[in-house]
């Protein structure tokens, strides 16, 4: 039962390994960002909830 887990452990590692290049092509930019205004608070600007 433990080498199982172990093989799964071995086998996420070299894919990991594997798709990391193309993961790190994938996320590199030109240095531009995104800026998105945003309106209201974090809770959507509901009324406070009344304690009872």
């Amino acid at each position: 039962m433990a080498k199982s887990y172990v093989l799964f452990v071995v086998i996420g590692v070299v894919v990991g390994a594997a798709l990391a290049p193309v993961a790190w092509d994938a996320a590199e930019s030109d240095g531009t960002v995104a800026v998105v205004p945003l309106a209201g608070s974090i809770d959507g600007g509901a009324r406070p909830r009344s304690r009872r």
